[in-house]
């Protein structure tokens, strides 16, 4: 254990001992869970550049660990004082990465790296999920769709911040559900006897979850003979562990109940004959890249930002929720609420950006901002 933590050292030392010039492109990843929002755009990167990539990572299980290529590099660093001290002293021309809230906590920008580009892992609206002042300190934000550039441009109006860049990406998570659903979609000869529910809700203190109202919804569902996958968020796990504890003991021996512990397996979006969250973002990608139906438990909106309800802003999530879903009380019979699915309308073009091309699009931008 002591040899590994001076291994995490040295590994920090030697990365950071390269001159600037032969680590232009890094990425940083928090975990596993991260990995599906970034390894499109690191494989666009090498499959169409000779760019080299390092990739950081504070999960020793994270996929992105494991990927072997002559212009791909990796580095396992902790969530602690190794990690704080590696952002303290970075030394890269861009630094990508999924977690908000730069230079505001424990991580910091450094003076020596020219770039941080904060990329969104979800579609919820910057000014309700992130915090106050989560993305002030990124020079560039990849938007994933229209309303994220509004509400930059409104946020920097608000605080009196200076201009950022705003790129018009796209999101690669609603590009990876389409195209493997196209192909889950061709290879389903059998339907199950029963249909699947899939209910995956937000994590925090008004979630479903953290609320209770966990095993009422579930006994509601397998009454009226759907089987139920529970897909709790990992920070549930993190944070409620008992909660989750309940419900395992009350249906580990329930044939009709699955809990879901790996959120980077889609299977269970794709068999789902329908949603049950709450104030989720998977809501969004559920209805703009699968168009199926959403039943919404009306909890209250969990909201990050503190100035949020001062700012000139109505979140994406309230706009989609009166869109792409019903209020469900929990109890009532859901066949026909899903059968009035209106999601199979939606056009996704008219929500993200470059539908099917977002991974090519942010990784042509990353190799020509390294080369500017």
């Amino acid at each position: 254990m002591i040899f590994n933590y001076f291994k995490k050292w040295f590994d920090v030392w030697d990365y950071l001992a390269l001159e600037q010039s032969k680590k232009k492109i890094t990425f940083y990843s928090e975990g596993k869970n991260y990995w599906p929002y970034l390894k499109d755009i690191i494989h666009q990167i090498l499959i169409n550049s000779d760019e080299k990539i390092h990739y950081i990572s504070s999960d020793q299980d994270d996929p992105g660990l494991q990927i072997e290529n002559e212009n791909y590099s990796k580095l396992l660093i902790d969530e602690g004082v190794i990690r704080n001290w590696f952002f303290q002293n970075l030394n890269t021309k861009i630094m990508i990465m999924t977690m908000p809230d730069l230079d505001n906590f424990q991580i910091k920008r450094s003076n020596k790296t020219q770039f941080y580009i904060y990329t969104h892992h979800a579609l919820n609206s910057f000014s309700s999920a992130l915090r106050k002042n989560a993305i002030d300190n990124f020079d560039i934000i990849f938007c994933p769709c229209p309303h994220h550039v509004s509400e930059v441009k409104i946020l920097e109006e608000f605080y009196k911040l200076p201009p950022k860049i705003l790129v018009e990406t796209g999101y690669v998570k609603v590009d990876v559900l389409i195209e493997k659903y196209n192909s889950f979609q061709k290879q389903q000869f059998n339907k199950p006897d029963k249909e699947t529910i899939l209910i995956a809700p937000v994590w925090g203190k008004h979630g479903i979850l953290e609320m209770g109202k966990g095993t009422s919804i579930i006994d509601s569902l397998i009454s009226q003979k759907y089987n139920v996958v529970l897909r709790p968020h990992p920070e549930t796990f993190k944070h409620s562990p008992k909660k989750i504890e309940e419900i395992i003991q009350k249906y580990k021996h329930h044939e009709q109940f699955t809990l879901e512990k790996n959120i980077t397996d889609d299977t269970s979006l794709f068999s789902s004959k329908a949603l049950v969250t709450d104030w989720s973002g998977i809501a969004w990608e559920y209805a703009l890249a699968l168009k199926k139906p959403i039943l919404f438990i009306d909890t209250p909106q969990r909201i990050n930002n503190e100035d949020y309800h001062k700012l000139p802003i109505k979140s994406f999530e309230e706009n989609m929720r009166e869109k792409c879903g019903t209020i469900w009380d929990g109890k009532s019979p859901i066949a026909d609420l899903i059968s009035l699915n209106s999601n199979s309308s939606l056009l996704t073009s008219d929500y993200v950006f470059n539908v099917s091309n977002s991974s090519k699009f942010a990784a042509e931008y990353i190799v020509n901002l390294a080369n500017n």
